[in-house]
């Protein structure tokens, strides 16, 4: 019997990580850097071309690990999730509420985030939050302050 699994697009900080490493449920992390960029061992952004497979290969391997765990933890990107729906595969979108910026940057900071990685996470974050708001046809778990996904995975599964 396949199992079912649950596909979480969840935020950068909300602790997808964490969740991996606990080992309490059957779950996979799918990181995004070997789909999106040519070249993962780049200090910026900027310097780094976008791989023109993007997010179709991100999602394609994501695709193949379906009926295989109980949870794949994915990126929160618009196209990301776009892509999934496109694909007719449901999504859980897990973020921050808004209210939770500087809580959030300091996550970035305390897991050791490269600075400008903090500073591109934090100046964007509002307009993040606003796309994941906005996001149609999935379903939505809000993190309130002191949330961590492993506090609504129960409401997710």
């Amino acid at each position: 019997m396949e199992r079912v699994t649950q596909v979480i697009c969840g935020a950068t900080g909300i602790g997808k990580t964490t969740i991996v490493k606990e080992n309490k449920y059957s779950v996979v992390e799918v990181e995004t850097g070997k789909y999106r960029w040519n070249d993962s061992q780049a200090t910026c952004l900027d310097e780094v071309p976008e791989n023109s497979d993007w997010p179709g290969n991100y999602c394609e391997a994501v695709t193949g690990l379906i009926g295989t765990v109980d949870m794949i933890l994915v990126s929160s990107h618009r196209e990301v999730v776009e892509e999934f729906l496109r694909r007719e595969i449901p999504v859980t979108l897990v973020y921050p509420d808004r209210s939770q910026k500087e809580a959030y940057r300091q996550r970035y900071e305390g897991r050791g985030n490269p600075k400008w990685l903090v500073k591109l996470l934090t100046d964007n974050y509002d307009n993040w939050i606003a796309a994941a708001i906005s996001q149609q046809g999935c379903r939505h778990i809000v993190l309130q302050s002191g949330q961590y996904l492993a506090d609504v995975v129960p409401q997710i599964r």
